[in-house]
């Protein structure tokens, strides 16, 4: 008997407590009714109120905190909002608005580790939602995860139809890695879609020199260099490069550039002059040289390359003044006098005895 008497009481306890549940249930639902109905009247605190009393009795339920939390927004109390909002994703980790709402939160709280979590969350709940990895990219390169973030990219460009922007930011991130034949591509691309944009153009040439590909660098600088005037890095690596290959097309365009740019730099005089006298553009590198040497006088290489022009005019004596005026600027002292000594045979050693010997002769006054 007494065995049953306590069955029966453990029964009747359950069932208080079933009852108990179901009516604490049916509370919170009134009380959330009712924080619905205040809010849309714009009564946010009374709302605050009902949802407090909803959630006392009921914890469970991902609509309500998510409900809960958009109030709370309403009423600019973001932090608060944050928590609602993770606990409703952690109560239904498929809430996609949850996750989105999350990742806006912590975005704008700059909060962007956590942002990642939540933009990644949404493109899982939602695959069809392509753009997501455009963020998810770009917030893995902000956080030094560029492996990760070029997979994202990559996945992204290879389903749809990328911008120029896009494109050319999973190319730096490519460029980062050293990754540098895709970093071109991508740049290659942005350039197909966007011909002439100039970060997709001096990527594509940075990553070519990079690639040991000077040819294709030099089309690039050039492009850079013709749209650009301002831009004289560009310009410069254009006449380095096709100066080494031999590209005289090429270095005659850029020191012509060069020279329009900056008409009385006289280091460009010099070599466009240089250039023009081994193409056989005689007056033009003439007027050239002469005008370098009205802005500065003292220079070697100019006094020179004027005087070699004279040499083989056969005016020697023109040649002559020209190649000693050269020998004052140190670095082109040897040059002059090399020319000097095709004017003028330099003395031979028994020439220079047989002088000093009757120089001393001479010197012996008589008694």
């Amino acid at each position: 008997m007494l065995g049953l008497l306590i069955l029966m009481q453990t029964t009747a306890a359950y069932s208080d407590m079933a009852v108990s549940r179901a009516d604490s249930l049916e509370k919170a639902k009134k009380y959330f009714s009712f924080a619905v109905q205040y809010k849309n009247n714009g009564d946010y605190d009374e709302a605050l109120v009902n949802y407090e009393q909803s959630i006392a009795l009921n914890d469970t339920v991902y609509q309500v905190h998510f409900s809960f939390a958009d109030l709370l927004m309403k009423m600019d109390k973001t932090i608060p909002a944050r928590r609602e909002l993770l606990l409703s994703y952690t109560l239904n980790p498929d809430h996609f608005k949850s996750a989105a709402l999350l990742a806006q939160l912590y975005h704008e709280a700059a909060v962007y580790d956590s942002a990642l979590v939540m933009y990644e969350a949404m493109y899982r709940i939602d695959p069809a939602q392509r753009s997501l990895l455009t963020t998810i990219a770009g917030l893995r390169a902000y956080l030094g995860m560029n492996e990760a973030a070029l997979d994202a990219y990559l996945e992204y460009i290879e389903s749809e139809d990328a911008s120029c922007e896009t494109l050319m930011k999973a190319s730096k991130v490519a460029e980062t890695l050293e990754r540098n034949e895709l970093a071109r591509t991508l740049a290659g691309k942005a350039l197909v879609k966007c011909p002439g944009d100039m970060s997709a153009l001096r990527a594509a040439a940075r990553t070519s020199l990079a690639l040991n590909d000077p040819a294709s660098a030099i089309g690039y600088f050039r492009r850079i260099a013709e749209a650009d005037s301002s831009d004289a890095e560009s310009l410069a690596r254009l006449e380095s490069l096709s100066r080494d290959r031999g590209d005289n097309d090429q270095f005659l365009w850029a020191l012509t550039e060069h020279n329009r740019r900056e008409p009385e730099n006289v280091a460009v005089i010099g070599d466009l002059g240089e250039l023009l006298l081994r193409q056989g553009k005689t007056d033009e590198a003439v007027a050239l040289i002469r005008r370098g040497i009205a802005l500065s006088p003292g220079d070697g290489k100019l006094r020179v390359l004027l005087g070699d022009y004279y040499l083989k005019q056969g005016e020697s004596d023109k040649a002559l003044e020209q190649f000693k005026v050269a020998l004052k600027d140190e670095k082109w002292h040897d040059s002059a006098q090399q020319f000097i000594w095709k004017i003028e045979q330099p003395e031979s050693d028994s020439k220079k005895m047989e002088r000093e010997f009757f120089n001393r002769g001479n010197e012996v006054k008589p008694r």
